[in-house]
């Protein structure tokens, strides 16, 4: 008669457990089935106990020890029965381990493998007596990120094996994992129950306790593991299949590390940094990631970043990482420098006193899903920490220039004279970028090669929120090409949402450093008489900080010198734009956008230290909004606000 279950167990010198393994497998309330235990050249008493075994239902096959994944492999090829259980040979299941999977494949004949949850043995004591039956089960996908399966619990139909061997045999770490994922790319569908009905033994001996002597041989397995998926990637979900397999090996180390050998692992930190950027060199891997919601890889320093704290784990940090078996090293997707040398972006951070911010500012790089970047930031002189931290950050993509205090348009052109990246994408010191900001921008200029400059929106914050790196990025990115003065892009524009490509800019310095307030519109402006194309995601990547002591809080004190430099801007570029095509746009644009900013800070801020420096501004504004700004400071009553709003709303409100 065909069992209905067969039960593979490898087993390589396990006489101290093998035992009470096979107990807990003759205790089933489920007895249609037969073990098969392949002995993989076991030295110790594994043979001398399986001798004297007298069950009938129990096969021994004996080979040369060739590891784990062959041992499986050898059960699998002897098996009779329908459906074939895995169980270690130092595990234990409950004694309603098979009635459970037996009632789900009658109840679901269309799924193929069934696996339920386990407890490790060094978190609760190495008995059965805490569990409890429940015969609830789910039917999910297993790339949807709801399905963990231990090999000694999974269960699968033999008719749906793929080929011959499931486990790879030339793998020492990582085998059980890309077997799960060869077979979920044919049957994507399990059944999980709902409470633990396993118990899965970590001890020194196991495999999973990696000892220093075995990194070198996990970290060359696992990449072979990579390799294997890259080469199949246009085959079925590979994409998913990559996703996961970096979360349950990487998983895995960062546990290890932080839990078991932190010490040990320190000589093979850079290798392993290599290997977890790898994956992401695919942008649908690393969206993928971001979108499983593993908003706990930013919660927590998990970016092999231990010895800083000379390897004393916080209590909470300890309790997170053994709860959270899908801990991903997200913090940092590629630390290698590009293998063109080249990048695809230059980040120019300019650096003034910011002391308070840059760390966070240079994290929001960090953590950017396109990971083909370098950083320039151009210390400008500063009084206070932020040499000193910057001195710190180890990165070989982080650059630092240091200068003289000049100012910030000067800080600025000294990144772009030593950028190589083909775009140069602009970052200020104390704002922050979604993990998707160059992404966003990346996308944008392969589909419109024509256009040489993008931006995306700006969210305007006083307290960055915290948990903004674990975004992911919005389905509808809608981005477009538009005239940048038809459209009034200036009022819009922040300096830290704009990326450039580096060939268009044609001369420098591109920013005007005689100027000490708007040096930034007037460089934007001047770029646009020449590249009137202008791309635009309409969505929020970036976040500007507004905070005491930026430039733009020092705009109200400083009215006079704001709206001076704002008429030299009207002015010069009145005059170039004569020789635009598009000089009434031009014209029309510049005043509508200088003045709507600062109708919006009369209005925002007190009005009355504004009335010294109207006068200036007559020629510039016009007869008529000059009136209307006169109107609104003189009056006491509401009647001065209906008149006013109108122009505001209708001009626009600035950044």
């Amino acid at each position: 008669m065909t069992p209905f279950f067969s039960i593979v167990i490898p087993a390589y010198n396990v006489e101290l457990y093998l035992q009470e393994t096979l107990d807990s497998v003759y205790a089933q309330t489920f007895d249609k089935y037969e073990i098969i235990v392949v002995d993989d050249g076991s030295t110790d008493g594994t043979p001398e106990m399986l001798a004297r075994q007298n069950d009938p239902r129990l096969r021994v096959i004996r080979q040369q020890n060739a590891g784990v994944s062959a041992a499986r492999n050898t059960g699998i090829a002897a098996a009779q029965g329908t459906f074939i259980a895995f169980l270690d040979g130092d595990d234990i299941w409950a004694p309603w381990h098979l009635e459970h999977a037996c009632h789900f494949f009658e109840e679901h004949p269309e799924v193929h493998w069934y696996a339920s949850p386990f407890l490790r043995s060094d978190c609760v004591k190495e008995s059965l007596a805490g569990l409890e039956p429940d015969p609830g089960y789910d039917v999910v996908d297993y790339f949807s990120g709801n399905a963990w399966v231990c090999s000694s619990t999974a269960i699968l139909a033999k008719k749906a094996i793929p080929g011959k061997e499931l486990f790879p045999t030339d793998m020492a770490y990582g085998e059980d994992v890309l077997a799960w994922l060869s077979f979920a790319l044919q049957s994507p569908l399990i059944g999980m129950g709902r409470k633990a009905d396993c118990i899965y033994r970590f001890h020194a001996s196991s495999a999973v306790a990696t000892r220093a002597a075995d990194i070198n041989t996990e970290i060359v397995s696992s990449r072979g593991l990579y390799e294997k998926w890259n080469a199949l990637y246009e085959e079925g979900r590979l994409d998913q299949a990559l996703s996961f397999c970096r979360k349950h090996l990487v998983g895995k180390w960062i546990r290890s590390i932080y839990l078991n050998n932190g010490r040990e692992w320190s000589p093979h930190l850079r290798e392993l940094h290599s290997l977890l950027g790898w994956p992401c060199r695919s942008w649908t891997t690393a969206y993928h990631l971001l979108s499983e919601g593993l908003s706990f890889i930013f919660s927590l320093p998990l970016c092999l970043h231990f010895w800083l704290k000379g390897n004393r784990v916080p209590p909470p940090e300890e309790n997170a990482a053994q709860k959270q078996h899908s801990a991903v090293p997200g913090q940092r997707w590629e630390i290698q420098p590009p293998e063109n040398g080249a990048p695809l972006f230059s980040v120019v951070i300019p650096a003034y006193n910011v002391q308070e911010y840059i760390g966070d500012t240079l994290q929001s790089v960090f953590c950017q899903t396109c990971a083909d970047f370098e950083i320039i930031v151009v210390e400008d002189g500063s009084t206070d920490d932020t040499a000193r931290i910057l001195a710190e950050l180890k990165d070989p993509r982080l650059r630092v220039i240091r200068q003289k205090n000049k100012g910030v348009s000067a800080a600025r052109n000294a990144g772009f004279a030593v950028a190589r990246g083909k775009y140069i994408a602009m970052l200020d010191s104390d704002d922050l970028w979604k993990p998707w900001h160059l992404e966003l921008a990346r996308r944008f200029f392969i589909s419109h090669p024509e256009v040489c400059w993008h931006s995306s929106k700006c969210e305007i914050v006083e307290k960055i929120p915290g948990d903004y790196l674990s975004s992911a990025m919005p389905e509808d990115t809608h981005s477009s090409a538009i005239h940048f003065f038809k459209d009034r892009r200036i009022r819009y524009m922040s300096s830290s949402s704009l990326c450039i490509r580096r060939e268009a800019i044609k001369e420098l310095p591109f920013f005007p450093e005689s100027m000490e307030y708007s040096e930034d519109t007037s460089a934007f402006i001047r770029f646009a008489l020449t590249h009137l194309d202008y791309g635009v995601s309409h969505v929020e990547s970036a976040f500007y900080r507004r905070r005491p002591g930026s430039a733009t809080a020092r705009v109200v004190p400083n009215a006079r010198k704001c709206l001076e430099s704002d008429w030299e801007i009207f002015h010069q570029y009145a005059m170039m734009s004569r020789e635009c095509p598009m000089t009434p746009e031009a014209v029309r644009s510049m005043r509508s956008s200088i003045l709507s900013k600062w109708m919006y800070q009369i209005l925002r801020n007190s009005p009355a230290c504004w009335l010294p420096t109207l006068k200036p501004t007559r020629p510039l504004m016009g007869i008529a909004p000059y009136l209307w700004v006169r109107l609104y400071i003189a009056a006491s009553n509401m009647t001065a606000n209906i008149f006013a709003l109108p122009y505001l709303l209708k001009n626009g409100r600035p950044s």
